[in-house]
């Protein structure tokens, strides 16, 4: 599974896997005020289209996620 992290202060939407140590760390806390979670998402490829939907200046792969399976 996949999942978007839109962050406020970065201007960023980050697709990340459900194996990153980002989505362990931070999905666990239900109040960020630097941003949310999107997902889970089934597919890489919707999950960057969700991220590019959000209107953030960056939508990509966190790069520790880019080189994971579809």
């Amino acid at each position: 599974m996949w999942y978007v992290y839109v962050n406020h202060v970065h201007n960023r939407a980050l697709v990340h896997h459900e194996s990153c140590g980002e989505v362990n760390k931070t999905l666990a806390t239900a109040k960020d005020p630097r941003g949310y979670w999107i997902g889970p998402v089934e597919s890489k490829d919707l999950a960057l289209v969700i991220a590019r939907a959000t209107g953030k200046l960056t939508a990509d792969y966190c790069e520790k996620c880019r080189a994971e399976p579809k």
